[in-house]
């Protein structure tokens, strides 16, 4: 009797034993997982907000990419570590300031024709031209533009006085093709040796074949990459453009008349 009590006093120690030792490697390995979780590792987030369709080359040359360091615990799976992971492709899908870059985001330029990129309102316009109207050379697919534009407008009937007016036509556009970068398996050839394809809304479309059919002028002109902004919309007239930052006594003296022939 007294051994049989012996060996399960032996027994239950040894069980306390063993689940003494399991606590103590649970709880050990508890807190590494928690130390390894809260430890802060570098990832690489969006410094502004990257559109869909605007190339990693674009991405990493415009230093649209930010180091920050966040716990492990919060890294999302598939965060790129380099930037070089995306400089030969292109983002599919819009990326937010402050978000993770993940490589889901990206595929490969190849496999991404102009058709992709065009949705809701979207439309693509190509626009033929000369080498200074297009940038040829200068912009590349991904860049943003405006279109800046001459018009002539007859106020007062066929028999008034005809006026010129500038205006940016349509703000901050992309540029989906160039003549020098045709897109991968297109078949037709243009007809010009400089074009550019825009991606605009149906309304824009309708502003640029205006101003393409019907302008004495237009031009394209090149956004900056990081942090643009625009200024007031605003229209110039031959006057507005002499007269800008003139006091009226000196338009007075350039025209030679008095105050009451002043006013254009």
């Amino acid at each position: 009797m007294t051994s049989y009590r012996l060996r399960n006093i032996l027994i239950a120690v040894a069980l306390a034993l063993v689940a003494a030792l399991l606590t103590v490697f649970y709880v050990s390995n508890y807190k590494k997982s928690v130390a390894n979780d809260e430890e802060t590792v570098p990832v690489l987030v969006a410094a502004r907000d990257i559109p869909a369709g605007t190339l990693g080359s674009q991405i990493v040359g415009g230093k649209m990419l930010q180091t920050r360091e966040l716990a492990r615990k919060a890294v999302v799976p598939g965060t790129i570590s380099n930037p070089s992971q995306i400089r030969n492709q292109i983002a599919v899908e819009p990326i937010y300031a402050g978000e993770q870059v993940t490589a889901r985001r990206f595929g490969p330029i190849v496999q991404q024709g102009v058709r992709t990129q065009l949705k809701g309102t979207y439309r693509a316009i190509q626009l033929a031209g000369d080498p200074n109207q297009l940038l040829a050379g200068t912009i590349k697919p991904g860049d943003h533009v405006d279109v800046v534009g001459v018009l002539k407008v007859k106020l007062g009937g066929d028999t008034g006085k005809e006026y010129a007016f500038g205006r940016i036509v349509v703000r901050n556009v992309t540029v989906l093709q160039t003549s020098g970068q045709p897109e991968v398996g297109a078949r037709i050839v243009p007809g010009s040796d400089n074009w550019v394809m825009l991606r605009v809304t149906d309304s824009q479309a309708q502003k640029l074949a205006l101003i393409y059919k019907e302008g004495d002028y237009w031009s394209i002109a090149l956004r900056p990459s990081l942090n643009d902004a625009d200024g007031p919309s605003s229209v110039e007239t031959p006057w507005t453009l002499l007269t800008d930052g003139l006091s009226r006594a000196t338009i007075q003296r350039a025209l030679g008349v008095g105050g009451a022939a002043y006013g254009g």
